[in-house]
């Protein structure tokens, strides 16, 4: 049977390993050697499937993965291991249990892929999506201020055109327009209570040309006097 098994195992790109409920090694394919870092499969034979493992996976992983197995009858999930080079990697790891002719249990058949490639990608992946986020939030705040700015600076106009009509129907009289402008100042002081924080970044570009063109008016105001 462990040869016929040998044959098949030997054409997975899988790493294969028969364990008894011992956990000692007793068939294990090229493909899982050379995952851990062997050269040469039948060297492991004989060996203790901890080889692979660091002493706290054993404890807190294997163990609780083997006994998952032991009540399902079989398992799948991801593992922690151990190369020969002392540098660890993830592998997906899918645990079935063996039991001899009078049905008792009698170990483990473990098939396991290496994901470490996968995971990169993975973590790649994530964090490509965080800066797409990211810039999209830059573009979406770009956007309203240019959309703010585009509202304001209209606002502004149609306030500007108000007051060139107010000169005009007033003949030119510099103090009645200068009440008028000191009225709108306080309303939107008013405003301003309601929408400081917005109000405020506005005013960052919009309060000097807004002083600028109600200069203009004065001076207007004054020239038809």
């Amino acid at each position: 049977m462990l040869r016929h098994l040998g044959m098949i195992s030997e054409q997975l790109d899988q790493g294969v390993v028969i364990i008894d409920k011992s956990g000692i090694i007793h068939f294990v394919n090229t493909a899982w050697a050379m995952m851990h870092g062997y050269k040469n499969s039948d060297e492991l034979l004989g060996k203790s499937l901890s080889l692979f493992h660091k002493k706290e996976q054993m404890q807190q992983q294997v163990r609780a993965f083997a006994n998952e197995t032991k009540r399902r009858g079989r398992y799948r999930g991801e593992l922690s291991y151990l190369r020969s080079d002392g540098t660890e990697f993830v592998a997906h790891t899918k645990m079935v249990i063996l039991k001899d002719r009078r049905g008792r249990f009698s170990g483990f058949l473990i098939y396991a892929m290496d994901i470490t490639e996968i995971k990169r990608v993975e973590e790649q992946l994530k964090t490509s999506i965080a800066q797409v986020e990211t810039l999209q939030k830059q573009i979406d705040q770009l956007q309203y201020q240019i959309n703010e700015r585009s509202r304001t600076e209209d606002e502004l106009q149609d306030y500007c055109d108000h007051l060139e009509e107010y000169v005009e129907e007033h003949g030119g009289d510099s103090h009645v327009v200068e009440k008028a402008i000191e009225d709108e100042f306080n309303h939107a002081d008013e405003d301003d209570e309601r929408e400081i924080s917005l109000r405020e970044e506005r005013d960052k570009f919009i309060l000097p040309l807004k002083t600028e063109k109600l200069k203009s008016i004065s001076d207007l105001a004054k020239r038809l006097q």
